[in-house]
């Protein structure tokens, strides 16, 4: 099975990678873009590969509501 990691934005204009069905964040960025780039570095090291999802989030003040960006 695939791991999934997801960039969301959280409060204040930050953005956290977390495992799919983690409880917490296994980074926080300061930019999106680098929050996508340490997404793709923790899915290359698994074995059987990764997938990032990057949400957008549109119209709200925080949170991940919105869109999938892409899966890589």
């Amino acid at each position: 099975m695939v791991t999934r990691y997801h960039v969301t934005r959280r409060g204040k204009g930050s953005y956290a990678v977390k495992k799919e069905n983690g409880k917490k964040a296994s980074r926080v960025c300061s930019t999106q873009n680098e929050a996508k780039q340490s997404a793709t570095h923790f899915a290359n090291r698994k074995k059987d590969g990764g997938c990032v999802l990057v949400h957008r989030a549109r119209n709200t003040d925080y949170g991940f509501k919105g869109q999938i960006k892409s899966c890589s």
